[in-house]
């Protein structure tokens, strides 16, 4: 069976920042992230948790 495209649950952390330009927060509920000078700082994945897409929680125009 031939590999598609990653999925939205696939998605990468670097991707999901390319194609959100002016998130500045976000979220896979497992771990909470922010953009800080650039970079992606996130907090420790909770116990026992499932990865779902990137959602963007904070926006630079909110």
């Amino acid at each position: 069976m031939a590999a598609d495209a990653p999925s939205a649950e696939e998605q990468s952390m670097a991707d999901f920042i390319k194609t959100t330009p002016g998130c500045l927060e976000f979220s896979d509920q497992c771990s909470i992230c922010a953009m800080v000078d650039g970079k992606a700082e996130c907090s420790t994945p909770k116990i026992a948790c499932v990865k779902k897409p990137y959602v963007c929680t904070k926006r630079a125009d909110n």
